[in-house]
């Protein structure tokens, strides 16, 4: 048998907020209308066990303060619609073995793009904006190039470079295409 409190605001409706409290332990809170809590000190909620949080409707969490989130096992987010991130400073991403991006299409609008370490490409690479490349670039396809192309270490290009007439390529001494890297190690 479980007890069951009522909390009616007005006596003659047949709508009330309830608690129960069952002989097992488990408790069951129901709140007709609007619910709220306030808490003016601290509170830390402790779930030994799973926890599941359904809102029906739209979902806001406002942190007036610093906010981080620990996770031991894997993480997965799933949005069935966009996903903006907003961040006024920096934003650091980390992995200690890859990060991988993958989608139809990915548009970098930057005034700078900086590569610490080699950069490699498997496809066509188009430039619109005059690029220095401060490590090795290895592309398997093509590259286009409006403005030109900068790169202090080893070039490494598959079929074509193109570039426009007396602005295109700047090739370094250890330039190198597919075409002609035998050509170049004998």
């Amino acid at each position: 048998e479980f007890r069951r409190v009522l909390f009616r605001s007005n006596p003659d409706s047949s709508v009330s907020t309830f608690l129960e409290i069952h002989p097992d332990g488990t408790e069951v809170h129901k709140i007709y209308g609007d619910g709220y809590e306030i808490v003016t000190c601290n509170k830390k909620v402790l779930v030994k066990g799973s926890c599941t949080v359904v809102v029906e409707g739209n979902a806001a969490v406002e942190v007036k303060g610093n906010a981080w989130s620990k996770v031991k096992g894997n993480y997965t987010g799933i949005v069935e619609g966009a996903t903006n991130i907003v961040c006024n400073k920096s934003i650091n991403i980390s992995a200690d073995k890859e990060i991988v991006l993958a989608a139809y299409k990915i548009t970098f609008k930057a005034e700078q793009i900086n590569t610490v370490g080699d950069l490699q490409l498997q496809g066509d690479l188009g430039l619109n904006e005059s690029t220095y490349i401060d490590g090795n670039l290895n592309v398997t396809g093509n590259i286009f190039a409006v403005n030109g192309l900068l790169t202090t270490g080893v070039l490494v290009v598959g079929p074509e470079a193109v570039g426009i007439p007396n602005k295109g390529l700047v090739y370094p001494a250890n330039f190198r295409s597919e075409e002609h890297t035998s050509e170049l190690q004998s």
